[in-house]
């Protein structure tokens, strides 16, 4: 396998994870999105999850996100252990409960 197919395999795995964290905020499991180990998924930008939440969308997602002083493209990663634990905190007010 060349370095290309490598790159482009690696790049298709990103996305797909990528794409998997935003079907977990939809589907109303932020927690589980904000709690992600795999190292592809850690990679999402957190404005991109809170986009989609049920109830948040994009202009209370980059609220909480200001509110809370996280960078406008902060990655899961990013995130230490408070910080995640705020923005549940603030998404379940902002919504109701998350994660029934």
């Amino acid at each position: 396998m060349s370095n290309r197919d490598a790159d482009l395999a690696t790049v298709g795995r990103m996305r797909r994870a990528h794409a998997e964290m935003v079907v977990m905020s939809r589907e109303g499991r932020l927690a589980d999105a904000l709690a992600e180990t795999d190292p592809h998924r850690l990679g999402t930008y957190v404005v991109k999850i809170l986009d989609v939440a049920p109830g948040l969308g994009k202009v209370a997602g980059r609220r909480l996100l200001g509110r809370l002083g996280v960078p406008a493209f902060a990655r899961v990663a990013d995130l230490d252990d408070r910080t995640r634990e705020k923005i549940l905190a603030e998404a379940e007010r902002a919504v109701g409960v998350i994660d029934p």
